[in-house]
């Protein structure tokens, strides 16, 4: 399973990096995509360097704080050269992981 889900991501990145830079203008261009697209050592900014060498990228990651991980480097995963794979990171709080739907369950004597 996981190596036909590895080609899925390898062919959204190979698209979103076309996509990017057909529509990019002098002013630049943004993407905004899950933490995976967005590595710069194996995804969609790695694969704009490659065609685009002389372009400047910044990679902005957003991720979720876990209660006790207060550590920021331990959020910033590394690439086989060691380097991080984001250039900056966004902290964001951990949402409620409780169902939206059970309040509605339980009121309404169904389930």
């Amino acid at each position: 399973m996981i190596d036909p889900m590895s080609q899925v991501q390898r062919a959204r990145d190979g698209a979103l990096a076309a996509n990017l830079m057909e529509y990019r203008t002098s002013a630049g261009a943004i993407l905004i995509a899950g933490g995976g697209h967005v590595r710069k050592d194996r995804a969609v900014p790695r694969l704009v360097a490659t065609r685009l060498p002389r372009r400047s990228l910044v990679v902005v990651a957003m991720r979720e704080v876990t209660v006790g991980s207060d550590d920021p480097r331990s959020y910033v995963p590394t690439g086989p050269d060691g380097a991080p794979v984001y250039d900056f990171v966004l902290f964001t709080p951990r949402l409620d992981d409780a169902d939206p739907c059970a309040a509605f369950t339980r009121t309404s004597g169904h389930g």
